[in-house]
């Protein structure tokens, strides 16, 4: 199972069909995956971005600052977290919601389990004679990973 943040901009139409949808995927080690897919275009092409968490982080406060300022604002904002609620704002109490926001997304990039590597048996063997390692913090100082 793929866990993912899952991002709806809703539109005022009502019409789930023309909603632009955000996919936020961890790939690895402060490695995260970020699709684009706008609603309200013929073709549904999805624009991709490879990012660090720091990256995710800034996007989102981009994000919010646009939409807070669009002329042609959607309606609503609704946030699907793997380990929380799903929560939707309306885009006009947007800047009542930004902390609570940022915040929810600065817990899920810190604390989102690391995608374990396929096992391969040969090294499973090896690893009878290795002794535990302790948890290392990461370059960011931040997060809490194991070598």
């Amino acid at each position: 199972m793929t866990t993912s943040i899952s991002i709806r901009f809703l539109r005022k139409n009502g019409s789930t069909k023309t909603d632009d949808k955000i996919i936020i995927r961890r790939l690895g080690m402060n490695q995260f995956n970020l699709n684009y897919t706008y609603g309200d275009t013929k073709t549904k092409n999805t624009h991709k971005l490879f990012l660090t968490d720091k990256a995710v982080f800034r996007w989102m406060r981009h994000t919010i600052s646009l939409l807070e300022k669009d002329n042609d604002p959607f309606h609503a904002i609704q946030v699907d977290f793997p380990f929380m609620p799903s929560v939707l704002f309306e885009i006009k109490n947007l800047s009542s919601a930004y902390n609570t926001l940022l915040d929810a997304l600065e817990f899920h990039l810190d604390n989102w389990p690391a995608p374990h590597p396929p096992l391969n048996p040969e090294e499973d063997a090896d690893m009878s004679n290795s002794s535990p390692q302790s948890p290392t913090l990461s370059a960011h100082g931040r997060h809490l990973f194991l070598d």
